[in-house]
């Protein structure tokens, strides 16, 4: 396994048990932890719903596990994704450490699974995945990863002009290659269960999965990217700022701030003030 830090085993452990069904004794023999850690994570993705438990004390993947897996091809399993020779041989080219070379890479990998993606969305899945010694978002997106992403064949940064601190439609990076993962439904909305508890692998998976219309998700993305620059903001200051713009079929700037809050609500790594406000924070833990 490429992860057997503590931070990452729960995910580690989630990729082993893919595919198969296998039991306690058998994950402790592949694994650098303990027997206890090794339990403590199972039960943690028994309790999330991404793993159950069968037969003979042996467990499995559900359905909502393999969503999450399919859903963010990033870190501890990037290196189960193809990436092109050419972007390979460019990310090679860049002088890297290979914690810093694995950053850009899983940017890499996001960007290419989904075919677009804003600058928020990638920090938001990649940063906590590979935070690669930067103490900060920011500096990990401005000092190691932006330049070099941009640099990648095939991907296409934001056009020049595009101001990424108001969440405009500019802010969108995008892959012209072959997306890696051939999905029957681009908007990914067909993989949400009946009862609607899938967990979100990122906030773009999120955007992806939930039911809205493409004016709502083009709303909803844009408020998400411009909540992630400033720091945080209260649906009053993303209705000021974007409701004109984006008004997403609501007559009213009331109803739209209603409708963000409830999709803000929906967002992993998006949280609460105590004013009543968001703040999103893709921070390792």
């Amino acid at each position: 396994m490429s992860s057997n830090t503590l931070e990452g085993l729960g995910r580690a452990v989630l990729e082993a048990v893919e595919g198969r069904r296998t039991d306690l004794g058998t994950l402790e023999a592949e694994f650098d932890a303990s027997r206890e850690e090794l339990d403590e994570q199972l039960s943690q993705l028994v309790e999330n719903a991404l793993v159950q438990e069968v037969a003979d004390d042996e467990y499995e993947l559900t359905e909502n596990g393999e969503r999450l897996l399919s859903s963010t091809p990033v870190g501890d399993r990037d290196d189960r994704i193809d990436t092109p020779e050419d972007v390979e041989r460019a990310i090679e080219g860049f002088d890297l450490r290979p914690d810093e070379e694995g950053a850009v890479r899983s940017s890499f990998s996001f960007l290419r699974y989904w075919g677009d993606a804003t600058t928020a969305e990638i920090v938001d899945a990649t940063y906590g995945e590979e935070p690669a010694g930067y103490g900060t978002a920011d500096r990990w997106w401005n000092d190691c990863v932006a330049e070099r992403l941009a640099a990648l064949p095939d991907v296409d940064p934001p056009a020049d002009g595009a101001e990424e601190s108001d969440g405009s439609n500019g802010d969108r990076w995008r892959y012209a290659g072959e997306v890696a993962v051939e999905r029957p439904d681009r908007d990914g909305r067909e993989v949400r269960d009946a009862g609607g508890e899938a967990p979100f692998g990122s906030v773009r998976h999120a955007f992806e999965e939930l039911d809205l219309t493409d004016a709502e998700r083009t709303a909803a993305r844009t408020a998400f990217a411009t909540l992630s620059a400033r720091g945080g903001a209260t649906a009053e200051e993303l209705a000021d700022a974007l409701f004109g713009e984006h008004p997403a079929g609501y007559d009213s700037i009331d109803a739209w701030t209603d409708w963000l809050d409830g999709i803000l609500e929906e967002l992993p790594d998006v949280d609460r003030r105590e004013d009543g406000g968001w703040i999103h924070d893709p921070d390792p833990e």
